[in-house]
């Protein structure tokens, strides 16, 4: 019997901006399964490219804009989970970080 999950599972994204050739896949995904609510994200670590992102992608005033990875891992309370979608190169570094700090994430290569 399936199970019905009640609450939905709070998501941050790392990486994924208007410039990659992920982001909106993931973010189509995401919301075709109705079990995440985007909370926040670093879509990239250039400020008018998050910004960009987050107006392409229509995000709106909750969503919560992180500027880097720390900024993320200090505010861990106030999401269930990280979506890595930062380059390949990068997350072997990025996900032993977020491992460390505890935090559960998702990474979409390892």
């Amino acid at each position: 019997m399936d199970r019905q999950i009640d609450k939905k599972i709070r998501i941050v994204i790392l990486g994924g901006g208007i410039n990659s050739a992920v982001g909106r896949a993931h973010l189509s995904a995401l919301s075709i399964d109705r079990h995440f609510e985007l909370v926040g994200g670093c879509f990239s670590l250039d400020n008018n490219e998050r910004i960009d992102s987050i107006n392409e992608y229509k995000l709106g005033k909750s969503f919560k804009d992180y500027s880097s990875l720390d900024e993320i891992i200090q505010d861990s309370s106030s999401y269930d989970l990280v979506l890595n979608l930062t380059p390949t190169t990068l997350h072997f570094s990025t996900n032993s970080k977020i491992a460390s700090a505890g935090i559960n994430f998702i990474s979409e290569k390892m």
